[in-house]
């Protein structure tokens, strides 16, 4: 009798998990397909990450490459430069505001809310959760919710997030999804279900995943 029951239970827990799953696939309602966003009546200004001889160089040779989306699901195109990861201490490191700025009609603002990067407000958030320093999108998709707001943001790097699990030589796949923080005004990482849902959508309709059977 007590085995029965301890079954009935793990059935149980099991069908929670499976419809908890199902459940939120169905909230999240995702979409590959990037709804149009508006371009700023305003000329950019320049970021740092783009007025160093050192960066004007990269730029030249596509060592950075320009990323236009509507990062924060406002319906405004914004900009970023997907700089590689500093690898060791001679390459450039950026914080978010030096690369990223977010587009309205009339004005570009860097993200943070404007804050310096060095202030005590910003420099207590926890890094695993909203990255700000030596972040790398050179390799990021991004999947959209229908109903609207910021996308879902795939193999963002930040610190020790390499964004991406080598399954095997020659073969990586996305391990971490990060979305807009209105409140902060940054990417936040997203929690373990909602980032399982989005990259198990992105692989089910144009990704492809690495063949696990030979490592």
């Amino acid at each position: 009798m007590k085995r029965k029951q301890i079954l009935s239970i793990s059935m149980i827990a099991c069908l929670t998990v499976t419809v908890a799953a199902h459940a939120q696939n169905l909230k999240l309602n995702l979409s590959n397909e990037a709804p149009l966003c508006r371009m700023s009546l305003i000329k950019r200004p320049a970021l740092k990450a783009e007025r160093g001889k050192e960066s004007r160089e990269a730029i030249r040779t596509h060592w950075y490459e320009p990323l236009v989306a509507d990062f924060n699901g406002d319906g405004w195109c914004d900009f970023a430069w997907a700089i590689p990861y500093p690898l060791n201490s001679q390459m450039a490191s950026y914080w978010l505001e030096d690369m990223l700025m977010l587009a309205t009609r009339t004005r570009w603002n860097s993200p943070l809310r404007g804050k310096k990067s060095w202030s005590e407000e910003i420099s207590a958030l926890e890094p695993t959760i909203w990255p700000t320093y030596q972040v790398d999108l050179t390799n990021v998709s991004l999947v959209y919710g229908k109903s609207g707001g910021a996308p879902y943001v795939l193999g963002l790097k930040s610190g020790n997030d390499l964004g991406e699990e080598l399954v095997k030589l020659g073969c990586a796949e996305y391990s971490s999804v990060y979305r807009w923080d209105t409140e902060v005004d940054a990417f936040k990482k997203a929690d373990d279900a909602t980032r399982d849902t989005v990259i198990a959508f992105y692989y089910s309709t144009v990704g492809q995943r690495c063949d696990r059977s030979r490592k």
